[in-house]
């Protein structure tokens, strides 16, 4: 009896178990695929897709392969990949095949499985991967900090656009035949200041029409002839440039020590092409004769007279072409070199400073005059 009924046991939990494993397989096929972009393999030529038109991608193979593919295709919705779905099987021999059942401004994911063909046996040679994007190649600005990396001047802007390509350095998406560059400035409209002709998936523009120290507005769209219709892209992120010295120029015109020998004071001029200079922590540092002093900025003026003293939650702003007498004294109150004299070799440097936005240290050569701006990439 007892046999029995471990056997009906044994039966029961056989049964559970199968029935699991066929609900998990079923999940297992339902779930979407994560493939990716591309694959190479050293057998077999890479499989590419090209967008033909708003509704179909071409997908092709340089050489002939003796056997059949079966393509898979899935549509990213909403930023997720969907399942793969059998759309076909061709020859291998046919070199291509047209996918004409995509929708427009879709990014759509292949897979090409291979198999080959002996002996009316059928065996698995390998899997390949591919994607596109049905709408006009989608364009960004080309760099993560434009601000910093572009080229700009109190008389012009330049701006750098680049196209999405895939991992084979193909367009990914229809190849452009141009873009439209829109500017505004405040609380205006945007207008279209320029279309440039170009098929290139990069390009510059240089924005001439400019006045110094003003702050603008761009974002570009890129645009595609097909058809005799003009198809666009989706504009880029907005950005905020000013016509301004990419790296703030500075000149000292003076320096002197006070009535205490703990304190000394710096004239420092920004340029008439710079951006906004601003002071924001009274730390810094002072290099003389091989010794490193601590110092702070106590104090500012703009005519060596009449003095403010220096608050960190009150920044100090200079604006291009204002001089301002800084004022330093040592951290702890004991006397410094003298700074004016030659001999001495002393270099200040102001740690909390930013530019046109960007963080920076100010590098000032108290002898020979000169200063110099460094990134301050901790911030």
């Amino acid at each position: 009896m007892k046999n029995k009924e471990q056997r009906s046991m044994v039966k029961a939990v056989l049964c559970l178990l199968l029935a699991f494993c066929i609900f998990a397989g079923e999940l297992l096929a339902a779930a979407p695929v994560e493939a990716k972009s591309l694959t190479n393999s050293k057998k077999y030529n890479t499989v590419q897709a090209t967008v033909q038109s708003k509704t179909s991608i071409k997908l092709s193979w340089k050489k002939k392969l003796n056997g059949k593919l079966d393509i898979y295709r899935c549509e990213v919705r909403n930023g997720k990949k969907g399942t793969y779905r059998k759309i076909a099987s061709v020859s291998g021999s046919k070199k291509f095949y047209v996918d004409k059942k995509v929708k427009y401004k879709k990014t759509y994911f292949y897979k090409i499985v291979y198999y080959s063909l002996t002996n009316q046996s059928k065996k698995k040679e390998g899997t390949f991967y591919a994607s596109q994007y049905t709408g006009v190649e989608r364009i960004d600005w080309a760099d993560d900090n434009p601000a910093y990396d572009f080229a700009k001047g109190p008389k012009f802007i330049e701006l750098q656009i680049q196209g999405e390509l895939d991992d084979n350095d193909k367009v990914l998406g229809l190849r452009p035949t141009g873009y439209e560059i829109y500017r505004k400035t405040g609380d205006e409209d945007y207008k279209k200041i320029a279309a440039v002709k170009s098929k290139q998936s990069y390009i510059k523009y240089k924005d001439k029409e400019v006045k110094a120290g003003k702050a603008y507005y761009y974002k570009v769209r890129s645009f595609c002839k097909l058809n005799g219709k003009t198809l666009y892209s989706d504009y880029t992120e907005e950005l905020l440039l000013t016509a301004t010295n990419k790296s703030g120029k500075y000149t000292i015109k003076d320096v002197s020590m006070t009535d205490r020998q703990s304190e000394f004071v710096v004239a420092l001029t920004s340029d008439a092409g710079n951006a906004d200079t601003v002071i924001y922590g009274a730390g810094s540092g002072l290099k003389i004769k091989g010794d490193h002093v601590s110092v702070d900025l106590t104090a500012y003026s703009t005519d060596n007279a009449t003095w403010v003293t220096f608050d960190e939650k009150q920044p100090l702003t200079i604006e291009g072409g204002q001089t301002y007498y800084l004022k330093f004294k040592s951290r702890d109150g004991k006397a410094v070199a003298d700074v004016t004299l030659k001999e001495n070799t002393a270099f200040l440097e102001i740690v909390y400073v930013k530019y046109d936005g960007i963080s920076y240290f100010i590098d000032m050569d108290l002898k020979d005059n000169t200063v110099k701006l460094w990134l301050n990439d901790n911030d």
